[in-house]
């Protein structure tokens, strides 16, 4: 007799589960919709503009192409993910995996300028390029009878930008000591 209960709980369990697959109405649920990520690109130093490119929404394992050209003035040094450094190629393939964001980091360029020193007459005594925050090599003074150097026409301790420099005289008196009343230069 118990046989015969379990075989018949069995067929009415396998007929129940045939007619509810036969029905028209029945209706799997819906895919879900894949999973997005969205990667952000930044430059370190704001308000400089660097060319990013690759910022979108992605689904997960999709590969996003992220690049960045610098802007004049700066050198590019790395990119970080997350506040983690992450790859120093300009460019790479990144398979996305979740939100990311990377920072493309930049170094300013020092600038490199030409500085002249020339004399009272305006021939050239020194020409040279100098780093920008740099010094700059100072050659001798001419000596001009009668007045002794006092000083460059700028300052040479921190060039920055290209410039021609003059000496700057003051007459020496009959004691032997300098005056403070510089020369006209040209």
């Amino acid at each position: 007799m118990k046989q015969y209960k379990f075989f018949t709980l069995l067929v009415l369990l396998l007929g129940s589960l045939c007619a509810y697959a036969q029905n028209d109405d029945f209706n799997p649920a819906t895919p879900a919709e894949p999973m997005r990520f969205k990667v952000t690109l930044s430059a370190s130093e704001p308000g400089i503009n660097a060319v990013l490119k690759g910022a979108a929404e992605y689904t997960y394992g999709t590969p996003a192409q992220i690049s960045q050209q610098a802007p004049n003035g700066y050198e590019f040094l790395y990119w970080t993910l997350n506040g983690e450094q992450y790859s120093t190629r300009s460019s790479f393939t990144y398979t996305v995996q979740g939100n990311a964001e990377f920072v493309a980091v930049y170094n300013k360029v020092k600038e490199v300028y030409t500085i002249t020193f020339v004399d009272l007459q305006g021939k050239e005594l020194w020409s040279g390029p100098v780093v920008e925050g740099s010094a700059a090599p100072a050659p001798a003074a001419p000596l001009v009878e009668g007045y002794a150097f006092y000083r460059w026409s700028q300052s040479i301790s921190h060039i920055t930008g290209s410039a021609t420099i003059r000496p700057i005289y003051v007459p020496i008196q009959n004691d032997g000591k300098a005056s403070f009343v510089a020369l006209p230069c040209e």
